[in-house]
Formats: C-alpha cells, structure tokens, sequence
C-alpha cells in the first residue's frame, strides 16, 4: 500500500518508515526538517497549512499522523503553538481524509494530567471521532505510552525532555539522574520496537481495528526502580538527585497501559524485554559518545 508518515523525521516516526518499508509498503513522509535516521523522501510540509497537507496525502491510502508538538510542561508556556499544531494539524490531516479516502491511525498518548499536551492531544483524539461519525473517516487511535529505545533525541535537539535517554547520558558521564518528585510515580516503559510493530498489527488488522483506541504500554515500573536499573547497566556510581515537580505534572502519578483489546483484535505482542530494551538503549548511547 501507499502510506504517508506525518512527523516522518521524528523519533517514532523514523523506526516506523523503516518497518513500513521492510514490510514492502510504498512509504513517503512529510515533516518540518528533513530525516537524520532514514533516507526516504520527506517534503517539508508544516501540518498546520492546510493545503499543503491535502496535497501531500492525496493519493495515499494509509496516514500515520505523528507530527506535533510534544512536552508536558515545556508547552505550559507555549498553549496557542500547541493548538495550532496539535489540533489544527490534526483537523488538517482529518480534511485530507476525508477528501482523499485514506485511513488514519492517530498517536496519542495516555492522557493523566491537566496540562497544554494533554488538552491538545485529547483534543485531537475527539476530532477524530466527530470525522468517524460525520464523514466516515477510517480512524484508529493508538495510545502510546512511555516510548523509549537508541537515538531517542535530547532536549538540546528537540525543545522537550524525555527521561530515559537524558538519565542514560547522565549515567554515562557521570552526573547524577534527575528525578522529578519522589520517584515513586511509575512510568509504563514501550521499546520503539514494539511500538512501532503495534501500529504495523493494527493497520494489518483493519476490520477489527478501525474505529478504535488502543493502549501501548509494556513495563509498569517506579521512576526510582528504573534509575536504579540504568544506572547499573552503565556502571555509574553517580547516583540520583531529585527536584519539585514540573509544571503540569502532577505527584506520584500510575500510569499502566491496558494492552488486551489491542492483543485479541491484532495479535500484538511486545517482545523486548525492559532489561534488553535499556541495555541496547544504553549500549547505542555509549557507542554513539553523547
């Protein structure tokens, strides 16, 4: 088939082309800034101009909608740019759609606190289902939770923070693991990996798929057991240090992804351990020198 990435040159995105591609898919992708992790042919294409996404996704039949802005409290700050391109994006990748007849599968993410992301995702996830009953448009949500895996990007290429790589080079170079609160609160660890092949087995499974919203998580673990985790995988003896809370984030948080109606109607399972998970995460960390 002929599938569109959007937000292609991103983390998540770049594993995903390239396992669209290995499963024989026709795969293109529109992003802000070309690939570093792949070489497939990515227009430049802000998904908040309409009509440059709806001649992207012309012709395609399968849109992987990723693009956006990502950070809990990164974006407390920056609420009208999240807007513009969390939502409206998204009603613009909706239009295109409904105007090309293309299937869509929706990331979005477990939504547990009250903050710009969360708003705008939510958001997002409720104009896909408004297009599902009024247009019908093809829609699937799939709810990833904590992604991690190599080359994950750091907050100096990015504009947001994410834990696992940012502790890892921590670790690595001897400075201790910043925790925000207690460290108590758990985090639901996926290895791209597995997410990844968890979109490929919903697309793979339409008919049972379309129309619904999946969690994807594997590992429920403390932010506490995980530090100590990666800290003895790379043999740093740097410790941990802990900070307040960020901006909308609450104390403590659980968060548990509930994987079973994605693994009866698709057959997905994870397969990466979190013990192989982190050590090839740290393993591509070290090699890399970051």
């Amino acid at each position: 088939m002929k599938c569109l990435v959007t937000g292609s040159s991103g983390f998540i995105g770049s594993h995903l082309v390239k396992a669209l591609q290995k499963e024989g898919h026709e795969v293109s992708g529109i992003d802000i800034k070309q690939p570093i992790l792949h070489s497939t042919p990515t227009k430049i294409v802000d998904i908040s101009s309409n009509s440059n996404v709806i001649d992207a996704i012309a012709g395609v039949d399968f849109v992987f909608h990723l693009a956006g802005l990502l950070g809990t409290h990164e974006l407390i700050d920056n609420s009208y740019k999240a807007v513009v391109s969390n939502i409206g994006g998204t009603v613009n990748v909706l239009e295109a759609c409904k105007k090309s007849g293309a299937k869509m599968i929706l990331a979005s993410k477990p939504n547990c606190w009250l903050n710009t992301y969360t708003i705008t995702k939510e958001a997002a996830e409720s104009f896909a289902k408004m297009y599902m009953e009024e247009y019908g448009v093809d829609v699937a949500i799939l709810k990833w939770f904590n992604v991690y895996g190599p080359a994950q990007p750091l907050m100096k290429e990015m504009g947001y923070k994410k834990f696992i790589p940012h502790a890892i080079v921590d670790a690595l170079n001897g400075r201790p693991i910043e925790i925000y609160g207690t460290g108590n609160q758990t985090v639901d660890l996926v290895h791209t990996d597995d997410t990844v092949s968890a979109a490929l087995a919903v697309m793979n499974n339409w008919d049972k798929c379309k129309g619904l919203t999946f969690e994807v998580g594997h590992h429920e673990v403390t932010v506490n057991t995980v530090s100590n985790m990666l800290l003895d995988l790379t043999s740093s003896k740097s410790g941990m240090k802990y900070f307040p809370m960020r901006k909308g984030e609450k104390l403590d948080t659980k968060i548990s992804a509930n994987t079973n109606m994605l693994r009866q109607l698709s057959g997905w399972m994870p397969k990466i351990s979190l013990q192989d998970g982190l050590k090839n995460t740290v393993d591509w960390y070290r090699k890399n020198k970051v």
